[in-house]
């Protein structure tokens, strides 16, 4: 699977005037990168990639919040219909009731939506300022692109290794699209050992995509198992568009020769009380 992993610029977006324009040129780039990709399947984007990452857009939230029949939504679905691939955007979501949530949404190569994922660990702390703003989400998004299993968490979800171990167990997960907001504090250092850490102890490919620009970037992409001839993918800091191939053998490979799913207990309750 040709999976397109795009680290792009959201600053200063903070009207919907300047969503729909930086939503045009996000769609403009990904369909010439996708001419030049031949066979693309997959398209990321950061976490709330249609606005900027700050609390001056999120006191804008009744403005550049939108729902699944907004124009963010359609002119990825178009872009989605041009270049025939699955495409994964993150915007602040409004539903029927005026809940704010920090979302990730699917649309299929038809141009359809899939679905969302509404962030389930809303963060507040370091550089993040979102619980004064955002309502936690309730539920999970998999979906298949040319076979292979694909859910969605966002940016702090990666910290919980048993919300993380249960969704790649429960949807028999290939991939897991980990699109963020990182900014450069505290938290950054940490943030490809867990990564790798995810990847490796539930076997999958985990996509970590963030923001580009001073004090964010570096994506990082790992692969199911990391060793002495496979490393993962670190981008920079700048705005950068990158080619990432999923390989059905490299999961298969690394389960087979490190069975982690058939040697786990299905219940530790007894080994970790006290006796």
């Amino acid at each position: 699977m040709k999976s397109l992993v795009y680290q792009c610029d959201a600053q200063g977006i903070l009207s919907r005037a300047s969503t729909a324009a930086h939503v045009e040129r996000l769609c403009h780039v990904v369909r010439e990168a996708a001419e030049r990709e031949a066979g693309v399947d997959l398209v990321v984007l950061p976490e709330l990639s249609t606005i900027e990452y700050s609390d001056a857009a999120f006191a804008l939230l009744p403005t550049l919040a939108e729902g699944l029949d907004g124009p963010s939504v359609g002119a990825f679905a178009a872009l989605a219909r041009d270049i025939n691939a699955t495409v994964v955007f993150g915007m602040p979501r409004v539903d029927e009731a005026g809940r704010y949530t920090i979302s990730q949404v699917a649309i299929d190569a038809q141009g359809a939506v899939i679905g969302h994922f509404d962030k389930v660990h809303v963060a507040q702390f370091g550089a993040s300022a979102e619980k004064a703003w955002f309502d936690r989400g309730d539920h999970s998004l998999v979906f298949e692109v040319q076979g292979f299993r694909v859910g969605v968490v966002i940016c702090y979800d990666m910290r919980f290794p048993v919300f993380i171990h249960d969704l790649v167990r429960a949807h028999d997960l290939d991939v897991v699209l980990h699109p963020v907001a990182f900014a450069q504090d505290g938290s950054w250092p940490s943030w490809p050992a867990f990564a790798t850490t995810r990847a490796l102890e539930n076997q999958v490919y985990w996509l970590s995509v963030n923001r580009s620009g001073p004090g964010w970037g570096h994506s990082f992409v790992c692969p199911p198992w990391v060793d002495d001839t496979v490393s993962p993918i670190e981008f920079g800091a700048e705005e950068t568009l990158r080619t990432v191939q999923i390989e059905r053998d490299a999961i298969d490979a690394s389960r087979r020769t490190y069975p982690f799913r058939e040697d786990a207990l299905g219940d530790y309750a007894t080994v970790v009380s006290t006796p």
